[in-house]
């Protein structure tokens, strides 16, 4: 920093050392923060005692010039500081080339089997155990169809959500791909694309699925699923939206849209339509760069 004299600082969920050296070390130097995750509640340890983090984050949060929030939801759960503006991740919507690997492939079934899944990691914000019942509801009705759960986490999270699909018969239509690098271009081979998440700040493979045209169905959470329902409520229908929690209603939406084709292409056009509106590239640039010249200014 010393050498670059940078104009402002942009900082993405730091740790509180680094907001610390930059405070002390340069007291002067404007510095903008994006955050991209919810405070959950659960107990933190520290050094200095939790009093003592408070205290710390309160002093370094009242220094930021502005503090970027990834969706309207997030910035609302935070209690919309007065210094918050709210600029989303953007997306590239150039759309990906198919991978040496398809879906079909890669599970063992047919071109044309009707596929259902999603993204992410296996763990208690995401929900996988309540992923794992909704999509054996759907296999017990749809004996034609597979479910796919691309990503890792933690043992206990994914022993449970194979226990869940081994007590509904399902186990061998339900597919566990673990980590896979190349899990953006397999989106555009699934039928539908779901999402349980408790929160996300902004639900990234979600808006993933969408860039490919994938029909999307999402239970209703905090932070930037809060956005995305808005979304469904004011452009859509764009989704199958369900509350948080009504497993049975999500399963029954998903059905319901796979037996209408037409009208899932319909959704999932619309879908993208507004989400490249929103999300892309060059509006998000122009935000930051108007911030930027905005902070600069106030010195």
């Amino acid at each position: 920093l010393r050498e670059m004299h940078p104009d402002v600082v942009h900082l993405h969920n730091p740790a509180l050392s680094v907001q610390m050296a930059l405070h002390v070390l340069f007291p002067r130097l404007p510095v903008v923060m994006t955050t991209h995750t919810l405070v959950t509640g659960r107990a933190q340890a520290h050094p200095f005692g939790p009093q003592a983090k408070r205290w710390w984050r309160g002093l370094l949060e009242m220094r930021l010039r502005r503090w970027i929030f990834v969706s309207q939801g997030q910035m609302e759960y935070a209690g919309n500081p007065p210094n918050g503006v709210v600029i989303c991740n953007p997306m590239s919507f150039v759309p990906f080339e198919p991978g040496p690997v398809r879906l079909p492939e890669l599970v063992g079934v047919p071109d044309g089997t009707p596929l259902i899944g999603s993204v992410g990691r296996m763990d208690w914000q995401k929900n996988p155990q309540s992923y794992s019942r909704v999509m054996c509801a759907v296999l017990r009705e749809r004996a034609d169809m597979h479910a796919v759960v691309i990503g890792s986490g933690p043992k206990r999270d994914t022993e449970e959500s194979k226990a869940i699909v081994a007590a509904n018969g399902v186990a061998d239509r339900f597919h566990f791909l673990g980590y896979r690098p190349d899990a953006a271009t397999l989106v555009g081979d699934l039928n539908c694309f779901v999402m349980t998440s408790v929160w996300e700040g902004l639900p990234t493979s979600l808006l993933e699925a969408v860039r490919a045209h994938v029909p999307i169905a999402f239970m209703e959470g905090k932070g930037g699923l809060v956005d995305l329902a808005r979304l469904n409520e004011k452009e859509g229908p764009l989704a199958v939206v369900a509350p948080q929690g009504d497993e049975t209603g999500l399963a029954q939406g998903i059905l319901r849209l796979l037996a209408q084709p037409e009208e899932a292409k319909a959704r999932a056009e619309r879908a993208y339509t507004v989400a490249r509106q929103r999300y892309a590239l060059e509006p998000a640039a122009q935000a930051l760069e108007n911030l930027y010249r905005t902070v600069m200014a106030e010195d």
